[in-house]
């Protein structure tokens, strides 16, 4: 009887452990796309506007070596992934065809992805002469912009760019991020008469988008789905502030926690961020070895993690069409505390000036307490002996 009991309780525990497993493997995965906007600086100054090569901003070439794109080609490969980078579609307005398409094609042959990213205020390299900042000025505020402006401007200036990646790529695109995420209900409209059916856009909850999409969970407004980018919190003691999965930015520390996180609470798509000249920025941080090293230490995680994937836009936005519900997840927008924000300031002190503010005002202020603390007990030793003379 008691032998009938165990083995019964025992197959129970086993179907309960059984169950769980087949649970498991039924959840859809956390689909992580990397994307890399693939730009470069028009270079406006108050003389005029003079673009960085893109042997800079794009390739990184630095002491003979690059730093850019395929650097970072070279990082996802080794890992078995692939990337999507959003390439300016404007780039035309300052180099030569054969320049961009030799790049893009690279990105191509290689079996990565590259979709519409639209600078453009580019446009305005064409219109205006360079050594005249006054043009360029009237250009980008009053031609040449895409959140804000009429729904003519902007099917008549995203038309062009999509025209340009066709001609580069040799496919229309499925997918449209704006230059520094430009985008705005209108915009939505223009991506849909143009047949494009996926934006990426939308960074933070306060985004011109937030009233068509909510932050962190992928979703189809008329015809157009946005994969938004990673948003997050940072509390700073009591006062939030709203950050984007910016791998320029992040330690990676917090890359792993935000990935964990998305996994916890079933987002199910976690867009993170980079730019072509993340490695190679400027001639003082080039090249960014810290940043090279917590990019492959942190798709060496990726590639560890069971319930991740790795996946392109152009791949997402395949299969989201057969099964969407794998890529809607919860929609949650996790916070991290003081302690999260100062380990940042301190690991990429070097990388930004917002992290050595807060790192050094922090430092003054524990160096500050610990000479009052100091002061506090000396003057009660004083008093002491004082009160008890030998």
């Amino acid at each position: 009887m008691a032998f009938a009991m165990v083995r019964g309780w025992a197959l129970l525990l086993i179907l309960a452990m059984w169950s769980v497993q087949a649970a498991a493997a039924a959840k859809p995965p956390l689909h992580v796309v990397i994307s890399i906007d693939t730009e470069t600086s028009a270079g406006c100054g108050p003389h005029g506007c003079i673009p960085v090569p893109i042997e800079d901003r794009i390739l990184g070439l630095h002491g003979g070596r690059y730093y850019g794109i395929d650097l970072m080609m070279d990082l996802l490969e080794k890992h078995g992934m692939r990337g999507t980078f959003f390439v300016n579609s404007f780039l035309d307005a300052a180099y030569p065809d054969n320049e961009i398409e030799t790049f893009v094609h690279r990105i191509l042959t290689r079996g990565h992805d590259v979709q519409f990213h639209a600078h453009a205020e580019f446009r305005c390299l064409r219109l205006c002469p360079r050594r005249d900042p006054g043009c360029w000025r009237q250009c980008t505020r009053h031609e040449s912009f895409i959140g804000g402006n009429s729904y003519e401007a902007q099917l008549a200036i995203l038309r062009e760019g999509v025209r340009n990646i066709e001609r580069w790529t040799g496919s229309y695109p499925v997918a449209f991020r704006g230059g520094s995420f430009d985008a705005d209900e209108t915009t939505i409209r223009v991506l849909r008469a143009l047949g494009i059916r996926f934006d990426s856009s939308m960074d933070l909850p306060s985004h011109g988008l937030s009233k068509l999409y909510a932050a962190n969970r992928v979703a189809d407004h008329e015809g157009v789905v946005e994969i938004p980018l990673y948003a997050f919190r940072d509390d700073i003691l009591g006062r939030q502030l709203n950050k984007f999965a910016d791998m320029e930015s992040l330690s990676l520390f917090e890359l792993k926690k935000l990935v964990r996180t998305a996994e916890r609470h079933d987002l199910r798509t976690a867009v993170f961020i980079m730019h072509s000249f993340s490695f190679c920025r400027e001639p003082d941080s080039c090249p960014n070895r810290q940043g090279v090293d917590i990019f492959d230490r942190f798709l060496s995680f990726l590639q560890s993690e069971p319930g991740v994937r790795v996946i392109t836009v152009k791949e997402l936005a395949r299969e989201y069409e057969q099964k969407p519900m794998d890529f809607i997840g919860s929609g949650y927008v996790p916070t991290y505390g003081y302690w999260t924000v100062l380990y940042r300031s301190f690991n990429r002190f070097t990388l930004s000036s917002n992290n050595r503010v807060f790192a050094l005002a922090n430092l003054a202020a524990a160096l500050l307490l610990l000479a009052l603390i100091f002061a506090t007990i000396k003057a009660l030793y004083r008093r002491w002996r004082s009160d008890n003379p030998a």
